[in-house]
């Protein structure tokens, strides 16, 4: 009996010990960091004011719009096509402009608050604000979730549009 449990742990002992010779630390499945960075891409940034009152109701897309002409995005890039085709483009909006309490949000972006109005009640509000490229520019959209026309609930918003390109 003794001699049966003195095998077992002698397999034992040979099977751990293979184990663990076998699966020692080599380099094949460590995954090796390599940072590399592109030299020669370009930035272009635009910073952007739309008052309220610059704002256009389109009714086929119930929907505020405003187009604001980007001339860079019709410049040549180094691989002779507009910066537009070969380029990539991110637009953001500054939420709560000049304050203590900043910060950007990149588009879309949904806000949901709460709007008074003069004559009535109190009523919460989902807007998306987004944006879409064009090759000489930028439309910038607000929707409302009601998807209704009123210019009472537009605000002055500042946008960043950053152009990449190489």
């Amino acid at each position: 009996m003794d001699i049966k449990i003195y095998k077992i742990l002698v397999v034992l002992a040979i099977a751990f010990t293979g184990l663990f010779a076998f699966s020692g630390c080599t380099k094949e499945y460590i995954t090796e960091e390599h940072n590399e960075y592109y030299e020669g891409a370009f930035v272009h940034r635009e910073f952007v004011t739309v008052r309220a009152n610059q704002w256009v109701w389109n009714p086929d897309i119930n929907s505020y719009e405003y187009f604001y002409k980007i001339a860079k995005l019709t410049e040549a890039s180094a691989a002779g096509n507009t910066i537009y085709d070969d380029g990539a483009m991110v637009a953001s909006v500054f939420v709560n402009p000049g304050t203590k309490d900043e910060n950007q949000e990149v588009l879309p972006f949904v806000n949901t608050y709460l709007h008074s109005f003069v004559a009535g009640p109190t009523m919460m509000y989902t807007e998306t604000i987004s944006c879409s490229f064009k090759p000489d520019g930028v439309w910038f959209y607000i929707q409302s979730s009601d998807l209704e026309e009123d210019d009472s609930r537009l605000f002055d918003y500042e946008f960043k549009v950053s152009i990449f390109w190489d």
